[in-house]
């Protein structure tokens, strides 16, 4: 990986991607046709390791939990080869990278890097999913973050092309501080948090102050401060943001008994999407991963296991902007540059801004307006002082996201 690039030179990650040889409504290979939408990687679901228990790796037949991980790999490796387009996997380790040295599964993990740490269609080792989880008492915790520093560092030993991944929880408040996001820091590569702010009630999965959608730059404020600090020893800490997309537990109605009755009640509009996707960028964020496109259904979309309507008229349109010709390069690089926070006009709207630059010198200036607050006007008009010296002005209603080129 070229020193200033990141991650899979800006991830786009559907999680989780579609299920094995599944089709989009016109009958296309549907992994096919999320690449020519410009994702280039899917997460798969955890090893199982309860298949692996009791088992010696290597002796007989391929475990059927590995053998999806296989099957996976090589669909996206075919995937690669038809499309022209990079499609990478997730390898979700899960309980594997909570490593105990003596431990049963630690011949496991060093089995699984082994056998897929040379796959073309390998991206990235995907640890223990949060970690920080409220559910998880803070022995286990303690216990299993040892454990993917081990992980981490015996999979750097054995395979060092490819990133590890941790996703953190939005919740508890004590374990979504920086201080103990940091204790993470040499546990893995990237890092990544999850906030889907449309909800029933609203705002119930976020657990800091702010509940709305601009919450995102929040979570990825921390984790850029987090990474950018450890970083300074110059093995360089990566953020991903991973967002709301179709559905989550949190829009699902339910019974008395907290059992699913039916599909999802919300989901967050295209403009919207569009935003938590550039807040999360302008905050920081280096990859984004979609979360939840194969989630209580409705019955047209039931068949084909995958929302593709709301991926089409919400979400790909982002994606494909993201992969733009212009835009693309930039994103594909580390940013020295901050998120800037501004308060314009005379009733003080807010508007987040960065500047991002390509390779080949190319600037352009990220603009978002956060939510509308009583007393500012829906739709305002603004003055933004660009790094060229430029004035740039435009109107922002709340959500709205500018991409400014800017001139030499």
């Amino acid at each position: 990986m070229p020193p200033d690039a990141v991650p899979l030179s800006f991830a786009v990650t559907a999680s989780p991607g579609p299920v094995l040889g599944a089709r989009d409504p016109e009958g296309n290979d549907a992994m096919e046709t999320l690449a020519h939408d410009g994702v280039n990687q899917v997460r798969l679901p955890r090893i199982r390791h309860e298949e692996l228990e009791g088992r010696t790796p290597g002796n007989g037949a391929l475990p059927e939990t590995l053998q999806e991980v296989q099957d996976q790999l090589d669909w996206a490796e075919r995937t690669s080869r038809a499309t022209g387009n990079p499609m990478h996997v997730a390898v979700n380790l899960g309980e594997l990278s909570s490593l105990e040295p003596d431990g049963p599964l630690a011949p496991w993990l060093d089995y699984v890097v082994r056998r897929f740490k040379d796959h073309p269609a390998l991206g990235v080792w995907k640890f223990y999913d949060e970690p920080n989880n409220p559910y998880n008492p803070y022995d286990k915790v303690v216990r299993v973050r040892e454990g993917l520093r081990r992980a981490h560092q015996r999979i750097h030993e054995r395979d060092g092309k490819h990133h590890t991944w941790i996703s953190q929880a939005p919740k508890p408040k004590g374990r979504i501080e920086e201080r103990f996001l940091a204790t993470y820091m040499d546990a893995c590569d990237i890092h990544a948090i999850d906030l889907y702010p449309v909800s029933d009630p609203p705002g119930k999965h976020a657990d800091i102050p702010n509940k709305m959608p601009s919450g995102v730059g929040d979570y990825a404020d921390r984790l850029t401060d987090a990474a950018r600090t450890a970083s300074k020893d110059g093995q360089r800490r990566y953020v991903w943001m991973i967002l709301q997309g179709a559905a989550w537990s949190g829009v699902i109605p339910r019974d008395e008994q907290r059992r699913p009755l039916g599909p999802m009640l919300m989901q967050p509009p295209a403009h919207m999407f569009r935003y938590m996707a550039f807040q999360s960028i302008i905050h920081g964020a280096q990859g984004i991963v979609i979360f939840g496109m194969g989630y209580a259904l409705h019955p047209d979309m039931a068949p084909h296991g995958w929302d593709w309507g709301y991926w089409r008229n919400v979400v790909a349109p982002t994606v494909k902007e993201l992969r733009s010709p212009d835009l693309a390069p930039a994103l594909a690089v580390w940013q020295k540059e901050r998120a800037a926070r501004h308060a314009l006009g005379p009733l003080g709207v807010r508007i987040d801004t960065l500047t991002v630059k390509s390779p080949s010198g190319e600037r352009f200036l990220l603009a978002s307006r956060s939510e509308y607050k009583r007393g500012e006007p829906r739709e305002a008009e603004v003055e933004i002082s660009a790094p060229n010296g430029a004035t740039l002005t435009d109107r922002f209603c709340p959500h709205d996201v500018r991409v400014f080129a800017l001139s030499p």
